[in-house]
């Protein structure tokens, strides 16, 4: 969930801008958040996302993002607190999905579709994949649950 952490104002269009922009350049910069994410975690990076991160810094030296690379105990706090907070929200949203799937796309971000059944009679949870079940089991690690 690369946006579901902190990022700062001038590192991101607003929602409007960012709503017009073609999806397949959202992703971009979803992975650019999804890859600054990983630094700050001090995680490696794979070859390829070395070598996306280095081209997007060439072709847009000037985006903040690129300065922010170390976070501030306080930042990394507030930075931990928001990302289980979203987490959480988006847990306890999918628990009503009728069917969950996820499934890796070609950046290798983690996808998931959930379906709900607005005139359902069966319980929530009736269908749920085995990857759907794999991921929601890794995202209650990831809060802490």
């Amino acid at each position: 969930m690369p946006l579901g952490s902190i990022y700062w104002d001038d590192e991101m269009p607003d929602w409007e801008t960012l709503a017009t922009i073609p999806e397949a350049d959202r992703k971009q910069i979803d992975r650019c958040f999804a890859i600054r994410m990983r630094l700050w975690n001090h995680e490696s990076l794979l070859e390829d996302q070395s070598e996306f991160w280095e081209s997007a810094r060439s072709a847009l030296p000037a985006w903040a993002i690129f300065r922010r690379l170390e976070l501030s105990d306080d930042e990394q706090r507030e930075r931990k607190e928001i990302e289980r907070d979203c987490a959480q929200a988006f847990e306890e949203f999918l628990a009503d999905a009728d069917i969950l799937t996820s499934f890796q796309d070609s950046n290798g971000f983690e996808r998931v579709s959930a379906t709900f059944r607005l005139n359902k009679s069966k319980p929530a949870h009736a269908e749920v994949s085995s990857r759907g079940r794999q991921w929601l089991r890794s995202l209650k690690r990831f809060i802490g649950f």
